[in-house]
């Protein structure tokens, strides 16, 4: 931090020095910093907000890499997770750091155990588990057993549709209760983004524009965004269906 070296490397002067850490009681090894590094070092707190991650983790941040295994169900998967997240409205859900020295050597929830989670229930859908199995069965070993049954629950309460069933059939019967309508829409969103063929991105716009010009337009906000996000050259736009969502439609450039 001082001399600007890395052993015989001198970092160039445009060169920012940025670090990040946890907090210390959830380090491993943590300890605090001492004195004079602290000194020079501007100190960011930063705390995690659920509904930007959740409406991040539905396209994976732009960024998904590739699974091996699973990788058409992982999407899926994904969106259902922030569909509960977001639905449910408790922290707690998404982190829970232990604080009993036992349970902290066991599974329990953050946004690590989350996206492994739905990993391994992507790779169980490719086996033949359906979504609400893979909750059941696979899930507990990574975010905990309390915290899976409980999406376990949300899952069959709220009953999904297959979203390729609506991207072949965009003007299919959509859920009418918003909860059931919003984890729909954020499926379709993540499915379209996943396989972004014309046909598939036309369908996925013509969806969420169905329900905005119904008059739901905060209920489709999130999948718009994700699409928002995601419009790459070569894909046709939106068009009529963006114009209910002026917000998102003018921070995309759409």
């Amino acid at each position: 931090l001082d001399s600007g070296k890395l052993g015989s490397y001198c970092i160039p002067a445009n060169c920012w020095r940025v670090a990040a850490g946890n907090p210390v009681d959830q380090a491993a090894d943590g300890h605090y910093l001492a004195p004079p590094t602290a000194n020079r070092l501007a100190h960011v707190e930063w705390e995690l907000d659920l509904d930007t991650w959740a409406g991040g983790f539905v396209d994976y941040w732009g960024q998904p890499p590739e699974l091996y295994y699973g990788r058409e169900y992982w999407p899926r998967c994904r969106a259902a997770v922030a569909s509960f997240l977001r639905h449910m409205r408790k922290m707690t859900l998404l982190l829970d750091v232990p604080q009993d020295e036992e349970q902290a050597g066991r599974a329990w929830p953050s946004p690590r155990s989350w996206d492994m989670g739905t990993r391994a229930m992507a790779a169980g859908m490719a086996d033949g588990l359906s979504l609400e199995e893979t909750a059941l069965e696979l899930l507990p070993a990574l975010v905990g057993s309390g915290v899976a049954v409980e999406f376990h629950a949300w899952l069959e309460d709220v009953a999904l549709p297959d979203p390729e069933e609506l991207l072949r059939n965009p003007e299919a019967e959509l859920p009418e209760r918003q909860d059931r309508l919003a984890a729909t829409l954020d499926a379709v969103a993540a499915a379209a983004v996943a396989r972004p063929t014309p046909e598939r991105w036309v369908a996925a716009w013509r969806i969420l524009g169905r329900v905005a010009r119904a008059g739901q337009p905060d209920v489709a906000a999130f999948g718009a965004m994700t699409l928002a996000r995601n419009q790459k050259p070569g894909l046709p736009k939106p068009g009529e269906d963006i114009r209910a969502f002026a917000k998102i439609a003018a921070l995309a450039g759409l």
